[in-house]
């Protein structure tokens, strides 16, 4: 030992974000005569790390490695490591204890084998802990600390992973890859870039992460590395960032917001994407630098296969996301070339197509650069039975492996089962003692049962709620396939409702599902532990095959949400009327099981028809937004009353009053020019709130007894043979258009006939009525004066410039006093009387006379749509922005 270097009683080993439970413990050893050594107290700035932690671990007469719910650290990984090869290098008379300190209850988990070699550990939570430790370092035998009667403490933590992957921590349990993880050393050792290939459920992440990261901690050469994870997902450039972040910001990163690491890892991202390979080469110097002694940064890319899982349906999404893609591999081949960068990649065997189509990655990962895992033979999965059990005095009946063996063996995929098996065997052993049992493993039904007994179980026990919810939790758990079979997605915990959250807190207790949390963006996150049970449950097949299509749905939709945001939220990204109605029928299957984001709601656009009327009302809802309003209603299911028909096929006309007066329209002078007054005295009416509807046009053209019965056209209309296949336009709830006056005339006298009262057109007289109210100061409708710009809640004019008519009734604040909608912009509306001699309102086939139009259309400028405006068009005009609406000049029962 350096005669410089002072000695300690304890070297504390612990995870920087388990700080604050680490502090007062380190005090408390203090206080009790010990010398600790903790990093933030000894080590000198701009000391290399490597070479101190080892002088201080060689100069310390204990170590204690202190576990909690965040798990073991980078740092504290080498520590530990290196505290249990000295401890195995030392004489039996001079031994070094390694004490796992447990944070909390579930720090069991965390620990992993290395520890538990050790024979004993010590709980935080046992008043007696700071003692224990101080007796530990004093050489105290186990059962000094420990009540002899109670079982080996061992025992109590399960040596199987089940369905989860194996952890760096859990290195020691790690058993039956040798051969692989030679061959993964050895490509390591000689490329950059390496990829581990196989199937689901073949243990690449296990390999990568409790063989390999392990082995590299633990190597004595040049090479001192640092890890980094990461997923892709459909944002490779953003999830390398939240990555990288933490290991370039090790302790400012801990004290940001949660809205400062986003905003960081976006910056980060951003200048990943624009300069590639170089900007990546310059963080990882950072990185090295941050942690000096390290010259190697390891990046794990786990999951290879989500770069190619993501497929928007446009095909300019399509492409860019290709294209990115492209970029991001193209940065990890080069950054690996220029730097002290080596990355390692995970990837499902049924993508190695897709690597293959890259040809600068297919020419990166040559044979010697591939590791392909195959199931694992008899033998080694006998040692992944026995191995893990006889660290932690676990005793295997012969007849039980036999069993196992034979039931897994050969089996691709089905490593999980086995290790799933196991956990519970372990679970369900006798007196929870040191015994797994065949009794239990052919209780719970073998195998492949041994995971859907688990399910069921579970899913018994859960409170009515929860389990009700269980089937749309899993709805959000799985990513359907069409081609490909259904894979495991993850899905944010703020996705679901609360019985949803409750019941996946259950099955994550179960090991069934895995939840945790992104520390970077805070957002927590649930999956399912591992795609067997997607395979082997046949429950959870039938919930997801009745919901397959809805699912199909959403998913796009979520997808096709990123790809607008990506492209700056351009409209030619958005879904069509008719995508959206397939969208509101897959979440009203789904219902509380999907909730949408905030983005995904903004690119659907409104599908609540309640909420869209009520956006109807608010002045600040712009002409844009009204016409997507309309054809939304139209396709999701208008509840308004007045623009369909009832189930017998006649129209549903919402009459609304007019009172009776005299009303004066100006008449143009023929000769002498200027106007002349013409005033009438009408009688009270009733009119209709909306112009006359596609659909209830469409009932009179398709009804036996309507346009083609000739009693309606008589001797005096004038009957166009093709009058019945014009467009009247593209949604039901829009106003009739290309309907002639003649057209509008027989349609009157058929709802006549069907309602059983006088349908007519109304003169002009009585359209001004309905329009100003009787109140000749009505300029508009609604009132006196109109800026189109500053008021879009009016009307639809040549102003608003849609280039179209909306539907009927999306501007009530231009309704007239009595409530009728629509008297100004949108069509153009027939009336009854002729336009040179507005008196005349008979008709004669032969008669083609000009008739009044009134309340001006969507092409034309605001000053037609005056109450009081007139305007004329030949009878047999058809028009794509002429309509008209009826008039009702009998007693109406019930108004």
């Amino acid at each position: 030992m350096d005669e410089r270097m002072p000695g300690y009683d304890l070297f504390l080993s612990y995870n920087r974000r388990d700080r604050a439970i680490v502090d007062p413990l380190a005090g408390a050893l203090c206080e009790r005569g010990l010398k600790v050594f903790k990093d933030d107290w000894f080590l000198r700035p701009g000391e290399p790390w490597p070479l101190a932690l080892e002088k201080s671990l060689m100069a310390s007469r204990a170590v204690a490695v202190a576990v909690g719910r965040n798990g073991l650290g980078p740092w504290q990984q080498r520590e530990a490591a290196a505290a249990l090869d000295l401890q195995a290098r030392r004489p039996p008379d001079d031994g070094l204890p390694v004490i796992p300190v447990l944070l909390d209850q579930d720090s069991a988990r965390q620990a992993g084998l290395a520890f538990l070699l050790q024979n004993t550990w010590v709980e935080h939570w046992d008043p007696r802990a700071a003692d224990l430790i101080v007796g530990a370092v004093q050489g105290k035998a186990p059962a000094e600390l420990y009540d002899t009667r109670d079982a080996d403490p061992r025992t109590r933590v399960c040596p199987y992973r089940g369905l989860g992957v194996f952890r760096e921590e859990d290195a020691g349990f790690y058993v039956g890859r040798e051969s692989d993880l030679e061959r993964l050393g050895d490509a390591i050792e000689r490329h950059p870039v390496v990829a581990v290939v196989g199937a689901s459920g073949s243990g690449k992440s296990s390999l990568v992460r409790a063989g390999l990261i392990p082995r590299l901690r633990r190597a004595s050469g040049t090479r001192v590395y640092q890890v980094a994870d990461m997923m892709p997902g459909r944002g490779p450039f953003l999830a390398l960032a939240r990555a990288l972040l933490p290991l370039r910001e090790p302790e400012r990163v801990l004290s940001w917001s949660k809205g400062g690491i986003d905003d960081e890892c976006e910056r980060l991202s951003a200048k990943l994407d624009q300069n590639g390979a170089e900007h990546l080469t310059h963080v990882v110097g950072q990185i090295l630098a941050e942690e000096p002694g390290t010259t190697q940064l390891l990046l794990l890319v786990d999951q290879w296969e989500e770069l190619y899982t993501y497929r928007p349906s446009e095909a300019a999404a399509l492409r860019r996301h290709g294209e990115r893609v492209r970029r991001f591999i193209g940065m990890l081949l080069e950054a690996a070339r220029l730097c002290p960068l080596q990355v390692v990649l995970t990837l499902r065997a049924d993508y190695w197509g897709e690597v293959l189509n890259d040809e600068p990655l297919a020419a990166a990962l040559c044979d010697p650069a591939l590791v392909h895992l195959r199931a694992l033979d008899r033998a080694a999965l006998e040692r992944v039975i026995r191995h893990p059990a006889e660290r932690v005095g676990l005793q295997v009946p012969d007849a039980l492996a036999e069993v196992l063996l034979d039931a897994a063996a050969g089996q691709p995929g089905d490593l999980p089962l086995l290790e799933f098996t196991l956990q519970q065997l372990w679970a369900e052993r006798a007196d929870h003692g040191g015994t797994l049992t065949l009794d239990a493993y052919r209780a719970m039904g073998g195998l492949e049962k041994a995971i859907v007994s688990r399910a069921e179980t579970t899913l018994d026990r859960l409170a009515p709620a929860e389990r009700e919810a269980v089937p749309g939790l899993f709805a959000a758990l799985v990513q359907v396939g069409e081609a490909r079979t259904d894979l495991r997605r993850r899905a944010r915990l703020a996705e679901l409702g609360e019985p949803a959250r409750a019941a996946a807190c259950q099955l994550a207790n179960e090991r069934l599902l895995v939840t945790g949390r992104d520390w970077t963006s805070g957002e927590e996150w649930v999956e399912v532990a591992h795609e067997a049970l997607l395979r082997h449950w046949p429950k959870l097949e039938g919930w997801i095959d009745t919901r397959r299509g809805a699912l199909l749905t959403v998913r796009q939709l979520q997808a096709d949400t990123r790809t607008w945001l990506e492209s700056g939220k351009r409209s030619g990204f958005l879904w069509s009327h008719e995508r959206a109605r397939e969208a509101a029928k897959a979440l009203t299957q789904l219902g509380m099981e999907v909730s949408l984001s905030s983005e995904e709601a903004e690119f659907l656009g409104p599908i609540d028809p309640q909420a869209m009327l009520a956006e109807l009302e608010q002045p600040q809802t712009d002409h844009q937004r009204r016409a997507l309003i309309g054809a939304r209603l139209d396709l999701l299911g208008d509840p308004r009353p007045g623009i369909g028909c009832t189930p017998g096929g006649t129209p549903d006309i919402a009459w609304y009053p007019v009172p009776g007066g005299e009303v004066t329209i100006e008449v143009e002078r023929l000769i002498r020019g200027g106007t002349k007054p013409k005033v009438k005295a009408i009688a009270p009416f009733h009119i209709a709130r909306y112009p006359v509807t596609v659909t209830q046009y469409r009932a009179f053209l398709q009804a036996e007894d309507g346009w083609r019965d000739p009693q309606w056209w008589a001797n005096d209309l004038d009957r166009d043979p093709e009058g019945d296949s014009y467009d009247l336009g593209r949604y039901d709830n829009h106003p009739a258009l290309y309907v002639s006056w003649f057209d509008a005339m027989a349609y009157c006298r058929w709802l006549s006939n069907r309602l059983g009262l006088l349908i007519r057109l109304p003169d002009e007289w009585e359209w001004q009525q309905a329009a100003t109210g009787g109140d000749a100061a009505q300029i508009f409708p609604w009132g006196a004066e109109w800026n189109p710009k500053t008021e879009p809640c009016r009307a639809n004019t040549f102003e608003a410039r849609l280039g179209g008519v909306t539907a009927v009734g999306m501007y009530p604040a231009g309704a007239s006093p009595g409530g009728v909608v629509d008297m100004a912009g949108t069509v153009w509306e027939w009336c009854l009387n002729k336009h040179d001699s507005p008196l005349a309102t008979e008709s004669r086939p032969d008669n083609f006379d000009r008739r009044v139009v009134r309340g001006g259309s969507w092409y034309v400028v605001q000053s037609y749509a005056r109450s009081a405006a007139r305007y004329r068009s030949n009878p047999s005009s058809r028009d794509s922005g002429l309509g008209f609406r009826v008039l009702c000049a009998s007693p109406i029962p019930g108004h």
